[in-house]
């Protein structure tokens, strides 16, 4: 459906979201009203529910890959291979965190894609999105502090900004190389990192936006959805 999620701050990588349902939130006791489209606050309310069954399904298979894949040749056969059944792996967790949330709710997609098409410039709802695949962290390594993390932003954009490429899988593959380069170097997961760039934000502002055009631009050189 078009719907690019950035999973960090850093650019890292991205994920289609299936379009959902929706309706519009009454109450706290989420009593829904069939309406044509579903209001701000309970857009983003429901992303945060999907992102929660998503993490549920995702933190352990993404953990494993991890450890696999960082015992092989980067960039090799078997790494490429490990990187392509992550992908699956999070399409299909994706597929039924959203199933599962729009289901409970008792949502119908073609209002949820509606409810987003009016409102995917919002920026408290790119935020949202942003964070759709993202796995929770809620204690920020006090190692994460704003001088690392200039560090990391460096690293990060000396590597993105020499890639250019077209093929969606060989940039799929270089996007978790760096990913894996990162963890070597500096010993954080991108989703600690991100938690880290949240609390920091007006002081790191300038490098989240370099490393977001970048991001963009490499997205955009591919016209296909990553992980």
């Amino acid at each position: 459906m078009g719907m690019k999620i950035l999973i960090c701050a850093l650019g890292i990588a991205a994920l289609s979201l299936a379009g959902g349902i929706a309706w519009y939130r009454l109450r706290s006791s989420m009593k829904f009203a069939t309406i044509k489209l579903l209001d701000k606050p309970s857009f983003i309310k429901v992303l945060a529910q999907i992102r929660e069954a998503f993490s549920e399904n995702f933190a352990t298979l993404l953990k494993l890959n991890r450890k696999k894949r960082r015992n092989l040749y980067r960039g090799g056969k078997e790494y490429r291979i490990c990187i392509r059944d992550l992908k699956d792996h999070a399409r299909r967790a994706l597929d039924k965190a959203t199933a599962d949330v729009l289901g409970r709710l008792r949502l119908t997609e073609e209002i949820f894609q509606e409810s987003y098409n009016r409102m995917e410039h919002d920026p408290e709802v790119a935020l949202a999105f942003s964070k759709v695949c993202s796995i929770p962290v809620k204690n920020v390594s006090s190692l994460l502090n704003q001088s690392r993390l200039n560090e990391i932003f460096k690293f990060t954009t000396s590597r993105t900004s020499k890639i250019n490429e077209e093929d969606p899988n060989e940039l799929n593959i270089k996007m978790k190389m760096i990913e894996d380069e990162i963890y070597e170097q500096f010993g954080f997961e991108t989703e600690e990192i991100e938690a880290a760039v949240a609390k920091y934000q007006s002081e790191m502002g300038s490098w989240i936006q370099q490393n977001r055009e970048i991001n963009n631009n490499l997205l955009e050189n591919t016209n296909e959805d990553l992980f």
